[in-house]
């Protein structure tokens, strides 16, 4: 859990971090100059100019929240599927092991492509 965590949280900082960022000054200045207070600024120039960055952020988050899951089961996990490819390798069961991978590389596949369909609608929303 961990594993993903860490993953996760680096990639959705960062994405975060440089979308805030995104807000031209002009807005910013007008903002300012209309009295509006940091909150305000954040809920309403901000946060709406970063989510097609943090959009982007989240999918590639995906894909490495779901390779740190295999890699935490690898480690300690009772079950799942990193254990099941653990097993099925120590016990040169290749079918069941290529199963496990196949279904581990699907579901990220689904995942990534959700997740792509979510970041061009948020994009279309709220993108330039």
């Amino acid at each position: 859990m961990a594993l993903a965590t860490i993953s996760v949280f680096f990639l959705t900082y960062v994405a975060a971090r440089a979308g805030l960022a995104t807000a031209s000054q002009a807005n910013q200045d007008l903002f300012t100059v209309l009295g509006a207070r940091r909150a305000r600024r954040l809920a309403r120039l901000e946060l709406p100019a970063a989510l097609p960055t943090i959009a982007s952020g989240a999918r590639l988050s995906l894909g490495a929240a779901m390779i740190g899951a295999v890699l935490g089961e690898w480690f300690g996990a009772p079950h799942g599927l990193g254990l099941i490819v653990i097993g099925a390798m120590q016990n040169f069961q290749i079918p069941l092991l290529w199963c496990a991978v196949l279904l581990i590389a699907a579901a990220s596949i689904v995942v990534y492509a959700a997740a792509t369909v979510l970041e061009a609608a948020v994009y279309k929303a709220f993108g330039e």
